[in-house]
């Protein structure tokens, strides 16, 4: 699907992952430096950052490889406009619900 393995998506994906990357330094950066309550809530969002940032990796895989913007279920295209809204998904609306 040359529409969604375009610089465009990419780009997206790239900055996603920069942005999430800031934010997972920053998380534990304020766990070290805060009282209990704030350690706590950094602390916790830091395996959610990890996982969003597996899933910025894994998309960017697929765009390397071609493969982006195709349902890993059903193998359909995945909806451009589900793509901006999440550019790391990995299925489609039908078969995601």
């Amino acid at each position: 699907m040359s529409e969604t393995s375009s610089p465009d998506f990419r780009a997206l994906l790239e900055d996603e992952r920069q942005k999430l990357q800031s934010e997972l330094e920053d998380a534990e950066a304020i766990g070290g430096l805060q009282p209990s309550a704030w350690r706590g809530e950094s602390r916790a969002r830091v395996p959610q950052l990890i996982d969003a940032l597996d899933e910025l990796e894994h998309a960017l895989h697929k765009v390397d490889n071609g493969s982006y913007g195709r349902c890993e279920e059903c193998g359909q295209p995945i909806a451009p406009e589900r793509l901006e809204f999440s550019p790391a998904a990995r299925f489609c609306v039908a078969c995601a619900s």
